[in-house]
């Protein structure tokens, strides 16, 4: 789906403190923060935890254990005052635009979920439940789609809402004048990439609205492509959606397609009140404030000062709140469908040579580095996370092997390291970026420069100038191998990064994207990863949890496993 923030990820393009949302160390830090920068998002979504700090994970167990014999000390007079007028307050971050074709990372996506509705939407357990459309058929041996919306829908104002506006949002992703990072989620429409490069017009996209009728024609059968339509990316927008990118204003209405619309709030804030013309009712929750500056504290200081009653945490902050008598009962876990990876720029030296590429995996111990960081996680075995529909069964990352790794170096060029030029590579605290620097160093021979930046200026680096290496967490926009193997490495996808190209691979991808059948899907794509295996434009580095504290009686507060928390769900128990 998308980029995904490490926890402690930056809110904005300035680094903060320690330990805070927005700061280097705070694993549950939002994906970015409106700062007066352009709205174009980065590629990707993926929302993950990232790897944490092995070193450090004794330290909190330690602490944990103490701190269940203890008494939690009182809130202090630092402590974080909770929002008024307000029923749920959460921690979170500001989007990067409210315009749902803008972005593609995940905070961004977490907020405008609320606000902008799809076709369909994934619940808590990751099942696709229909949304906007009431239903829908296949035609045509799978090479057509039938979405019928429900009766009588309306956005927030009032205005009707029907499958014309479906089109016309969906255009806007594609647009050749400013496409989305996620354009490619449409690839399969039949003339959408066409359209999207300036191929062709409008007019040749396979999309065709009547009344609450959309049809969707595909260039293949497409049988994944209801999932699709759950992204954010594709959620219904407003006609004037261009002049409500920038947020809500003073004096302006904000229109709304999805749960909830947000208001003007305070600096620090951002406020959501529900739509009361939502096609499921009003949501239970009238209010929700969502906290974008938390003054310098951690997500579970204010917790404990009962500022919030929703906050995302840290991985090792888990690993003693486990223990802890009061916030124990009120720490919250779930498995998302994300992956850490290690990317190349493929188009330039050296890494435009697979046999470096091949060198610097197999010089690693990937997995004993994934393991360090999570004792009990899967290991990484593919770019594809467990639990993912066609991912498959088999082993898709080259061993642990640096006397192979040497003689493919030898073989490039490089014996030794020698003539290999220095590199660099860009992190925003997702994977144990200075380990994989001195293994490479120590079994290579070659020099590895590790840049931390924020969030959203790693984002735009990998958008603008990809560097030589690079490390991002990628989260599902939908549970299936094609949002992973598809978008991150079909070689005409808008979120390849890597720039990598295969024919082999991406005919494997398209034929495994035309059929229904869910072996014939998992064979093809087990084929086309053996060639990402062996070309490792890609390294999975691990994958992803989120844990979360959710205040006693507040129901509802699931994250599913595409990394969203839907507040429509949010209520307090016996309201």
């Amino acid at each position: 789906m998308s980029l995904t923030p490490s926890p402690g990820e930056p809110r904005s393009h300035e680094p903060g403190p320690p330990d805070v949302p927005g700061g280097p160390e705070d694993p549950a830090a939002t994906e970015g923060q409106a700062d007066g920068s352009a709205p174009d998002a980065p590629r990707g979504r993926n929302r993950a935890a990232g790897l944490g700090t092995v070193l450090l994970v004794g330290f909190f167990i330690v602490a944990g254990l103490f701190a269940a014999w203890t008494v939690t000390p009182a809130p202090d007079e630092e402590a974080l005052a909770r929002p008024g007028d307000t029923d749920v307050v959460v921690t979170g971050g500001a989007p990067l635009s409210w315009d749902p074709a803008a972005i593609s990372d995940g905070l961004s996506a977490q907020v405008l979920g609320q606000v902008y509705e799809g076709l369909t939407a994934m619940d808590v357990e990751s099942r696709l439940q229909p949304a906007l459309a009431q239903d829908w058929r296949i035609e045509a041996d799978g090479a057509r789609l039938v979405f019928e919306l429900r009766p009588g829908l309306t956005f927030s104002d009032g205005s009707p809402l029907d499958a014309g506006d479906v089109r016309r949002s969906w255009l806007r992703v594609l647009d050749p004048a400013a496409p989305s990072p996620l354009a490619s989620l449409l690839d399969d429409v039949a003339g959408a990439a066409a359209y999207s490069r300036g191929e062709a017009g409008a007019e040749a996209v396979g999309l065709h609205a009547e009344g609450r009728t959309l049809t969707v024609d595909f260039d293949a059968p497409a049988a994944f492509f209801p999932a699709v339509t759950a992204s954010p990316t594709l959620a219904v927008v407003p006609p004037g959606i261009d002049d409500q990118a920038q947020g809500p204003e003073e004096g302006s209405g904000f229109v709304a397609s999805g749960a909830y619309v947000p208001v003007p709030s305070e600096v620090g804030e951002l406020r959501l009140e529900r739509n009361e013309a939502y096609w499921a009712g009003p949501a239970p929750t009238a209010r929700v404030t969502v906290l974008t500056d938390i003054g310098g504290r951690s997500n579970v200081d204010v917790f404990e000062d009962e500022a919030v009653d929703w906050t995302p945490i840290a991985g090792s902050d888990a690993s003693w709140i486990r223990y802890d008598r009061y916030l124990g009962p009120q720490l919250r876990e779930t498995d998302e469908m994300v992956v850490q990876l290690l990317g190349f720029d493929t188009t330039e030296p050296p890494f435009d040579d697979p046999r470096v590429r091949r060198a610097v995996t197999m010089a690693v111990d990937w997995r004993r580095l994934a393991a360090l960081d999570d004792p009990d996680g899967a290991s990484p075995t593919s770019i594809v996370p467990p639990g993912v529909a066609a991912r498959g069964v088999g082993d898709y990352l080259l061993p642990y092997d640096p006397e192979a790794a040497r003689k493919e170096l030898r073989a490039a060029g490089y014996p030794g390291g020698a003539g290999f030029p220095a590199v660099t590579l860009s992190t925003y605290g997702v994977g144990p970026s200075e380990a994989i620097a001195a293994d490479l160093a120590r079994e290579l021979g070659i020099e590895v420069r590790v840049e931390t930046r924020g969030f959203a200026e790693h984002g735009y680096l990998l958008e603008a100038d990809t560097p030589d290496m690079w490390t991002l967490a990628w989260s599902a926009d939908y549970p299936h191998a094609h949002d992973f193997l598809g978008l991150l490495l079909e070689s005409h996808s808008s979120a390849n990064m890597s720039g990598w190209a295969d024919a082999r691979f991406d005919e494997l991808i398209a034929a495994a994207a035309a059929t229904g059948q869910p072996d014939e899907q998992a064979r093809l794509y087990g084929q086309a990863q053996a060639i990402v295996c062996d070309e490792a434009p890609l390294i999975p580095l691990g994958y992803g949890s989120s844990w979360w504290l959710s205040r006693d009686g507040l129901e509802g507060g699931a994250i599913s496993g595409v990394g969203l928390m839907r507040f429509a769900d949010l209520a307090w128990a016996g309201t």
